[in-house]
């Protein structure tokens, strides 16, 4: 009889995938930086941020944790799918996560409609130059490959052609809304990813430093550069 080989390498790239997920999201959330920082932040851009930046912070992060509990599910095999384990209990709490506090889809026709057309993309515009300075800054030219570097250039140049897509036909409602949740999360992707490259000299990095595992943290950074 043919010994079970449980296919550990494939677990421990899905866990890496949601561990990677997990240090996305809490970038994109501004959760693993000082008080002092955020306090900056709310002082000099609060209006900005509570207008561009909420509705794609809702809208990303709720939608990656359901990919996140699902792959979870994955993880424990049929055994994740029964109630015993409790790891299904995890993916249904997720997915009301879309629904409340502003349903995901009114999330992406808050981002198309009234923080995109109504004020001509200028408030996209000042993110996007934001994600462009990131990426001639010297800590991602430390941090990233250059053939990441040209990756998130390109993914920002296609967030770039999208906001001209919107603008061109701001007074076709049909076709705004029927773009607007991926208008929203291309937006939050790209936005999620640029300040990504600097994980490894952050808290997280540190830390992991200190407990022996700078060999996963590379890991982690060479599948973000996939």
């Amino acid at each position: 009889m043919t010994e079970y080989k449980p296919p550990t390498q494939d677990m421990a790239f899905t866990l890496r995938e949601v561990a990677s997920f997990f240090d996305m999201a809490e970038t994109c959330g501004y959760s693993d930086v000082s008080d002092e920082l955020v306090s900056a932040i709310l002082d000099e851009a609060a209006k900005f941020s509570g207008s561009v930046l909420s509705p794609l912070v809702k809208g990303w992060c709720t939608e990656i944790a359901q990919e996140v509990t699902s792959l979870a599910i994955q993880c424990h095999g049929g055994m994740g799918f029964v109630e015993e384990t409790g790891v299904a209990q995890h993916y249904r709490d997720a997915r009301i996560l879309p629904i409340y506090e502003g349903t995901n889809g009114i999330q992406a026709l808050d981002l198309i409609g009234r923080k995109t057309r109504r004020d001509q993309g200028a408030g996209i515009n000042e993110l996007l130059a934001n994600i462009k300075q990131f990426c001639n800054s010297d800590q991602a030219r430390r941090e990233l490959k250059a053939s990441t570097l040209e990756r998130l250039a390109q993914a920002t140049a296609f967030v770039e052609i999208a906001l001209e897509r919107v603008l061109e036909n701001q007074h076709d409602e049909a076709f705004c809304g029927s773009v607007a949740f991926s208008y929203m999360m291309l937006t939050a992707t790209t936005s999620a990813a640029a300040p990504f490259g600097g994980m490894k000299n952050s808290g997280l990095g540190r830390e992991g430093a200190q407990e022996g595992i700078e060999e996963y943290l590379e890991t982690k950074l060479a599948g973000f550069a996939l």
